[in-house]
């Protein structure tokens, strides 16, 4: 019997793309019942439909979905609904893990804050940080993170907003900025990856948009977690309560992935599962598993391979008992 734990993980900004989940959204219908709900709730607060944008069939994969107010709940309704309609199939996570706004899945799927509020929440933020923040981006470098510190250009033209790896980190800055470094790494030949983004999230750039979040977060309830979380923010598995400073620290603090994966492997062996729509987590942990650890992970969906396929061998080789688990 496999007695390793499941893990749930929730990516963020810079995962998203036209068209993600379009497949599944047409052939399974417990993922377009949820993708239906949410997408309501959505176009109460919002005044449109986010799917109708989402699945826009003049836009293509490869165009840029960067403006917040649509990317920010369309991730979060797609990983939202690909997590129950895995509980649907009886596949349960022992822990979420989520990384930037994937934290604010992972907290609705252990039922902290319920699916519409935490919505709600993730509309709100983007409407604020369009409203008071300067326009900015993300950057992707594949090389040792010692390098942030030693390339006076990055370092002093960026803020560190996240580390997935030993070789993987992202800055964020100005778009001015980012492309003096974008050029620098393409003369140096080191591999590089602008996220499509229009806010440097991560830096001190959100700092203008926090005293009006928290006082929006002021009137929000947590409950006890009913799945354990490990948080991408601290590293580690959250314990005691959660407040309104969580929430904002999310947007505003580094991700600390890498911290977070080896916080887990140090307590056991995983299976995790990569919900987010373009399969980066997946790739995350592959490189930051040892080469003894008896761990797997296992992308969900893709934007470079058949949804249909991947999904259907995922869940064929891990489908469970019926869970009980609905849509809340």
């Amino acid at each position: 019997m496999d007695e390793r734990k499941n893990v749930f993980m929730f990516s963020g900004q810079g995962s998203q793309y036209y068209h993600m989940g379009e497949e599944l959204f047409h052939h399974n219908e417990v993922f377009r019942k949820i993708m239906n709900q949410l997408d309501h709730l959505a176009s109460e607060m919002t005044g449109y439909s986010i799917l109708e944008q989402l699945f826009d069939k003049k836009k293509r994969k490869s165009d840029s979905l960067n403006r917040t107010i649509l990317s920010h709940p369309a991730i979060f309704m797609f990983e939202y609904a690909m997590a129950m309609t895995l509980l649907e199939i009886g596949l349960e996570p022992d822990y979420v893990l989520g990384s930037s706004l994937g934290e604010y899945t992972a907290l609705s799927i252990a039922s902290v804050v319920g699916v519409e509020k935490m919505l709600e929440i993730v509309i709100k933020q983007a409407q604020l940080l369009e409203e008071c923040c300067v326009k900015g981006t993300m950057l992707a470098i594949v090389n040792d993170i010692h390098s942030y510190d030693e390339i006076l250009l990055v370092h002093t033209n960026s803020e560190l907003a996240a580390i997935n790896f030993n070789s993987h980190y992202v800055v964020s800055g100005t778009h001015e900025r980012l492309t003096m470094i974008e050029n620098y790494l393409r003369s140096k030949e080191i591999v590089y990856q602008m996220l499509p983004v229009s806010l440097p999230f991560h830096s001190s750039f959100m700092d203008s948009a926090e005293n009006e979040f928290k006082r929006y977060l002021s009137s929000v309830k947590f409950e006890q977690p009913k799945v354990r979380i490990i948080s991408s923010v601290y590293g580690e598995e959250l314990s005691g309560d959660l407040s309104k400073e969580y929430l904002w620290d999310i947007a505003r603090k580094p991700i600390l992935f890498k911290d977070a994966v080896e916080h887990l492997e140090k307590k056991g062996e995983y299976v995790y599962f990569d919900l987010g729509p373009s399969g980066t987590m997946s790739t995350f942990v592959k490189y930051n598993l040892s080469r003894w650890s008896a761990s797997e992970n296992h992308a969900i969906i893709t934007p470079f391979s058949n949804e249909l396929e991947r999904f259907g061998m995922i869940t064929d080789k891990f489908q469970g008992i019926r869970a009980k688990t609905k849509f809340e």
